[in-house]
């Protein structure tokens, strides 16, 4: 709010007084006498604070900011067929002839997968020349004329092939990373009771945490009892393990242990639960002569302002490409799992190239991967 000039400030200040009013229970007469803001004005200001934002949170009161977009634009009419060399009336026309050819937007994540096409210092792109070019020969490839769009435009499109090459790579957050030349770094930031230290790859705690499952092919027998009291002998031959792992600090935030073959896209957000719920030491084993370390625990239980934190970005597995693990990805890249990523605790996901586990290097060395 500092940011924006005083005119801005103050009717962005009536905006945020009358929803606030609104959701103490003010009649919708007071709070039009008092901030001047008519009725279906302040209807339309609470639907744009409730509408989706891209980070998968609600705007709040980010839709409150005076001609701030909430919406995409999203072009339905093609672009009128011309001359080369027209200028102009071009809005949202390169997102419309990527989603009517998907080839082109498969073309252009290949470029920035091989490397082909990078950030510079300056937020410039370098290999866009040769990009532009591979795009137009696409082009023709799917049937586009030369009267149509891009060959129809000045630049024949090369500006917004930018700005797209741009959101696709801020799509990824490791993607991004690497675009701009970024390297495991070690830089200094301070704990929870204000001490320095040193993190490598990852500036404060909480800021990005790893998924992973392990599978433990042992044997075991389960005594379960039936709803008529009489026990019966269950034999497992898998059990599963699911943990998240903090990167900067290597704290198990937290764990969920399955009794099955293949754990669900429900598996995956009990773990996410039981990360983000306090913990505490269990005050006896029934396995004898089984305890914690002397200097062992919990997070959220020797730090309690940790309690209930979670983190900005979780890598996860992106498995689809194996033939094997098809019921593993089917859990860590379910909607309901990322629904519940990104909607309900507001973080994003990022599930990183396949076969490369040592894009989740702290997870994989943990469970003891090779």
């Amino acid at each position: 709010m500092a940011a924006l000039p005083d005119d801005k400030r103050t009717a962005y200040l009536h905006r945020e007084d009358a929803v606030n009013r609104y959701l103490a229970g003010d009649t919708l007469t007071a709070i039009e006498n008092t901030t001047g803001i008519a009725r279906q004005q302040l209807y339309n200001m609470l639907r744009r604070c409730l509408a989706k934002h891209p980070d998968g949170r609600i705007y709040g009161f980010r839709g409150l900011i005076h001609y701030g977009r909430i919406k995409q634009y999203d072009r339905y009419e093609p672009v009128s067929p011309g001359r080369p060399n027209k200028k102009g009336g071009a809005a949202g026309a390169m997102t419309q002839l990527l989603d009517l050819f998907p080839s082109l937007r498969a073309l252009i994540k290949k470029e920035i997968q091989l490397n082909h096409v990078s950030l510079t210092d300056t937020n410039r792109i370098h290999g866009l020349r040769s990009l532009h070019k591979a795009f137009l020969q696409e082009c023709t490839a799917v049937g586009v004329s030369a009267l149509q769009y891009p060959f129809n435009q000045l630049q024949r499109g090369k500006r917004s092939l930018a700005k797209a090459v741009k959101m696709a790579m801020s799509v990824s957050f490791q993607t991004a990373a690497r675009a701009s030349g970024a390297e495991l770094i070690h830089p200094v930031w301070h704990d929870f009771e204000g001490n320095q230290a040193h993190a490598p790859g990852t500036l404060r705690p909480f800021e990005v945490a790893e998924f992973d499952g392990h599978k433990l092919d042992i044997r075991l027998r389960v005594r379960l009892q039936d709803p008529f009291g009489l026990p019966y002998d269950l034999e497992l031959k898998r059990v599963w393990l699911l943990v998240v792992l903090d990167v900067c600090t290597r704290v198990v935030l937290g764990w969920h242990v399955v009794l099955a073959s293949e754990y669900d896209r429900y598996d995956v957000i009990k773990t996410m639960q039981n990360s983000l719920q306090p913990r505490r030491k269990r005050i006896k084993f029934s396995i004898p002569k089984l305890a914690y370390e002397p200097h062992g625990g919990f997070a959220s239980q020797e730090l309690p302002k940790t309690e209930y934190a979670c983190w900005d970005w979780l890598r996860l597995d992106n498995a689809k490409a194996k033939a094997k693990a098809k019921a593993k990805a089917k859990a860590n890249l379910a909607e309901d799992t990322i629904k519940a990523l990104r909607s309900f605790l507001g973080c994003f996901s990022d599930a990183g190239p396949v076969h490369q586990p040592n894009e989740r290097p702290y997870i994989e060395r943990f469970f003891g991967k090779r």
